[in-house]
């Protein structure tokens, strides 16, 4: 049993003695160095690095004046600067002015005493802006639109992509104004009666959330800032009246779900593709690629679809065809698509359909174009109403091609064999009217707010286009639409009224030698010009080129961030990708971008880069800007 044993020996007097002795020599030298170490306190000439912070001779604390001034943001658990820091130390500072907290206190500081705004450190002074925002389940991203005080041209620039804790509109709302802190603008600042930038409009798209008008974001602001106009985005306003339209016309419904249904049928099976592939390789045609219809994009989606089909035709039906001979599970349904697309009714609609997708497509493009003017929106649907009510009296390109085709007593469609009644074709029946009708009804019900006033005004005091030229009528004309405008926006101008009327008579006569350019160029002729006589009424300018019509923009950052965030990098970090949203929107071209400066940095951000299994050398100071990294040797040559 005594190797379970362990025998240990008690400590004698000689140790206890030795131990002592040693503990003693610690406090002495302890007691020592707390006499003689340096005591830190606070040091005066901090405040010409840091203007924001001060010390508290009472508490002997330092603190942040620009935290104090917000507490409702400033005094957060984690702010040790609101309190008061009794840590006098360099890091401290450095780590306050980069916090995200103190970030957002300066913004609010910036805008509250008239600071210009800053966007990646370029100071924007800005008088009127818009706001556009388009929001998905759990994010939302918010672009602003103003005339630059430099090019004096209306620009758009991206504030920020947000995480939303609420889907509600106070949510929305905390989101919206959490994204504007980042280039500076803030919620307190926003009236027309304090200093610095006003917002004069807010444009979303048609979510009960954002559009509600008494509990909604548009319905919030407006309650609050009273000469906000709040603006429904029109692409997405042309694409609720499209299908609103179609959504009562059975022939139309049936051609919607034919297309879907192919797009299954060959979507679903790699193996029909080939054969399909196959015979378009027989018939030396160009496979086109038939997508899916979608809800979300219905006109660009049903327009690819259509002209798909219309392009494959005898590919398809031929494939469709030999598929329904065989006696598999699916032939039933190759039977049912054939018999679709060799109909004589559904060919014409689906031509006719074509032909009114053409006119809307030209129209959504428009509206998605970044230099459009919101006096534009109405003249540019007045001549589509127009173009789609010929549709009913003469037949588009496309329909004319399906009556060259169409051979109704030998029931053949060009080279295609058809199927059913086959009954001459009446282009001006009332299933066309009825569709053209709905279409231009639909329109009309959307864009009916571009018919009220200040919408209206803004088209009938600055399209100098629709200006009668005989001076009698001229010098009254527009009068009251400025007038309506005015007053909308009155605690803008409220004190320069009388000045702007009287201005807007020289803009008739200075924009008589303008009238041969577009409307856009004309203005930006007149901003550049900065002419003494339209002082006050460059302002008005200034607001009807700041007006923001479509999210179209803001739908892109979307798709960059789709394109950026994949799979493979779920976990990118909200800073970096926002960082990458700037850089592919607002950056330069690939071919004018020089990455010397970026990789320059990325080796001397860090101590230990390793670079194709070595170790970076220390950064070498560039003697110009043509001096340039040899990425394998690590040597700077001249390029």
């Amino acid at each position: 049993m005594d190797k379970f044993v362990t025998i240990t020996k008690r400590k004698g007097t000689d140790d206890q003695t030795a131990d002592k002795n040693n503990n003693e020599t610690t406090l002495a030298k302890h007691g020592k160095y707390e006499k003689t170490k340096r005591k830190r306190c606070y040091v005066k000439t901090w405040e010409e690095t840091w203007p924001w912070v001060r010390h508290d001779d009472i508490n002997d604390t330092m603190y942040c004046t620009t935290c104090r001034e917000f507490p409702a943001v400033g005094n957060v658990k984690n702010n040790s600067f609101y309190e008061g820091c009794k840590l006098f130390r360099v890091e401290f500072l450095k780590a306050h002015q980069t916090s995200d907290v103190h970030v957002i206190c300066t913004s609010f500081y910036r805008q509250k005493n008239g600071t210009p705004v800053t966007k990646d450190g370029n100071e924007q002074i800005l008088f009127l802006f818009s706001l556009t925002v388009a929001l998905t389940v759990v994010t939302l991203n918010v672009l602003v639109r103003y005339v630059s005080p430099k090019t004096r041209n209306p620009v758009t620039i991206f504030c920020g992509i947000v995480n939303l804790e609420h889907g509600h509109a106070d949510g929305v709302l905390d989101g919206i104004f959490r994204a504007l802190s980042l280039v500076g603008l803030t919620k307190e600042n926003l009236k027309a009666n304090e200093p610095g930038p006003t917002l004069i409009c807010a444009n979303f798209d048609g979510a009960n959330v954002m559009q509600g008008k008494k509990n909604g974001v548009v319905g919030k602001l407006v309650k609050e800032y009273n000469h906000v106009l709040g603006m429904w985005c029109i692409a997405h306003k042309l694409q609720l009246a499209v299908m609103d339209s179609v959504k009562d016309v059975q022939s139309l419904l049936k051609l919607e779900s034919t297309l879907k249904g192919i797009y299954k049928y060959y979507h679903g099976s790699p193996k029909r593709r080939r054969e399909i592939k196959a015979i378009a390789d027989i018939f030396d045609a160009d496979l086109a690629h038939i997508p899916d219809v979608k809800d979300v994009r219905w006109v660009a989606s049903q327009g690819k679809a259509l002209r798909a089909i219309q392009t494959n035709l005898l590919v398809v039906t031929t494939h469709l065809d030999e598929a329904a001979s065989r006696t598999d599970l699916y032939a039933d349904t190759a039977k049912k698509y054939l018999k679709d697309l060799t109909s004589a009714p559904v060919l014409k609609i689906m031509f006719l359909l074509i032909d009114v997708l053409d006119v809307i497509t030209d129209l959504s493009k428009f509206f998605q174009t970044e230099d459009m003017l919101v006096l534009e929106v109405l003249p540019k649907v007045e001549a589509v109403i127009l173009r789609l009510t010929s549709l009913k009296f003469h037949p588009g390109n496309n329909m004319r091609e399906f009556m060259s085709k169409y051979n109704p007593e030998e029931k053949m469609f060009g080279d295609l064999k058809l199927h059913g009644p086959c009954n001459p074709v009446d282009y001006m029946d009332s299933e066309t009217r009825k569709i053209v009708d709905a279409v231009i009804k639909s329109l009309d019900e959307r864009f009916g707010m571009f018919r009220e006033s200040p919408l209206k005004d803004f088209n009938t005091v600055f399209n100098f286009k629709i200006w009668p030229s005989d001076r009698t009528s001229l010098p009254l004309y527009g009068r009251d639409g400025l007038e309506n405008i005015l007053k909308f926006f009155e605690p803008i101008f409220d004190e320069t009224k009388d000045s702007i009327l009287n201005e807007y008579l020289d803009l008739k006569v200075c924009i008589a030698h303008y009238k041969t350019m577009s409307i856009y160029d004309a203005y930006l002729l007149v901003s550049e010009t900065a002419s003494p006589k339209f002082t006050h009424l460059q302002k008005v300018i200034d607001l009807m080129l700041s007006v923001s019509c479509s999210s179209a923009k803001c739908e892109r950052v979307f798709s960059s961030m789709k394109l950026m965030k994949t799979r493979l990098r779920s976990n990118l970090s909200q800073e970096n990708l926002q960082a990458q949203i700037n850089v592919m929107g607002e950056g330069p071209p690939l071919h004018e971008f020089k990455a010397s400066k970026a990789i320059e940095h990325w080796l001397g951000s860090s101590r230990g880069r390793h670079v194709n299994g070595h170790q970076a050398p220390e950064r070498k100071s560039r003697q110009n800007e043509n001096d340039w990294y040899n990425y394998d040797e690590f040597e700077v040559y001249e390029k």
